[in-house]
C-alpha cells in the first residue's frame, strides 16, 4: 500500500512542476529606465494577473485572444465575475530577445479600470531570471530533484520497517 502511495505522491509531483506555465513580466516606465511592477500570463489556463495584494481582484481571464506575430490582444475579465468587462491588453514580445539585446520595442499596453497603462517590458528569462515553465531544463531538474528525495525518504520508510520485522 505504502509502495502506491508513493507512487502516486510521486506521479502528481512531476505533473504539478511539469505543469506550472505562469511567465512573469516586468514592467517598465516607457524609456525601460525605472521599474514600475509586475504582470503575469498564463497561455495555458487564459489567465492574466495583476501585481496585488488581493489575488482575488488581480486575476483576470482572458477572453478574445489574439496572436499576431509578436503581438497578442485579448480582452480581461475578472474571475470572479466574468460578465464583467475590466478592460483589453496588448503586449507585443519577441521571446528571441535576450537582457543583453534592446528591449525597447516590446510594450504592454493595459487598458483596464478606466486608466491606460503604457510600459516597456520583460519577461523573466530576459531580466535574467528563469520562467517558471519558460525554461524546461530548470523544471525537469527540478522534478528529478523532487522525485530523487521524495523516493530517498521512502526507501527509509522500508528500512525502518525490515529492522523492525527482523527483531
Amino acid at each position: 500500500m505504502k509502495r502506491v502511495v508513493l507512487s502516486l505522491m510521486l506521479i502528481l509531483g512531476l505533473s504539478m512542476s511539469l505543469s506550472a506555465k505562469k511567465e512573469a513580466m516586468y514592467a517598465y516606465d516607457t524609456s525601460l529606465a525605472d521599474f514600475c511592477g509586475m504582470y503575469w500570463i498564463d497561455r495555458e489556463a487564459q489567465l492574466f494577473y495583476f501585481d496585488s495584494d488581493s489575488e482575488d481582484d488581480a486575476t483576470m481571464m482572458m477572453k478574445n485572444y489574439k496572436k499576431n506575430g509578436n503581438k497578442e490582444t485579448f480582452d480581461i475579465y475578472q474571475k470572479s465575475n466574468p460578465s464583467k468587462k475590466v478592460g483589453s491588453v496588448v503586449l507585443v514580445i519577441n521571446p528571441e530577445l535576450t537582457a543583453k539585446d534592446d528591449l525597447t520595442p516590446q510594450s504592454l499596453v493595459v487598458k483596464a479600470f478606466g486608466q491606460t497603462y503604457n510600459h516597456g517590458v520583460k519577461t523573466e528569462k530576459q531580466n535574467g531570471n528563469k520562467s517558471k515553465g519558460g525554461d524546461m531544463n530548470d523544471v525537469v531538474d527540478k522534478a528529478k530533484e523532487g522525485a530523487k528525495n521524495l523516493f530517498n525518504k521512502g526507501k527509509n520508510l522500508f528500512k525502518k520497517k525490515d529492522k523492525k520485522e527482523a527483531e
